[in-house]
């Protein structure tokens, strides 16, 4: 069985993942990619990645755009900006469905202290059907 988020819909090259309100998508998550995809510092996308309250997709999709040059610049002998390693440790999780957490909108290992922010917190009814998907494993 996969491990990955059930996808619903794809938007410019990242997937939507299930299990949150057609709201959320239409005014939270597609802005958040559509930024992401406009961001061209590699400090702003590794910011952005790191932010636990950006949706997981859109934090994902930073992800992707900064492995790809980084692996590119390793083959070619050349010092990356980031550490590929680094940035697949931050990204950890955000596409798994064993390791979504059926309260927010993030990963169970992407911890947060007492005092900050916390990601978007995930419906009833979407946390349940989560919570079904992932007995259903």
């Amino acid at each position: 069985m996969s491990d990955a988020m059930p996808i619903i819909a794809h938007y410019q090259g990242a997937g939507i993942h299930d299990f949150q309100p057609e709201s959320r998508v239409r005014e939270t998550v597609i802005p958040a990619i559509d930024y992401v995809l406009g961001l061209e510092e590699v400090e702003a996308l590794y910011s952005y990645l790191l932010d636990i309250t950006n949706p997981p997709e859109a934090r994902s999709l930073a992800a992707r755009r900064l492995v790809e040059p980084a692996e590119e610049m390793m083959a070619n002998r050349r010092k990356a900006a980031v550490s590929v390693e680094a940035v697949r440790a931050s990204a950890a999780g955000l596409d798994s469905l064993r390791w979504a957490d059926d309260r927010y909108y993030a990963p169970v290992i992407h911890m947060w202290g007492p005092g900050d922010p916390a990601p978007a917190k995930r419906p009833a009814e979407f946390a349940e059907a989560l919570r079904a998907a992932k007995a259903a494993r």
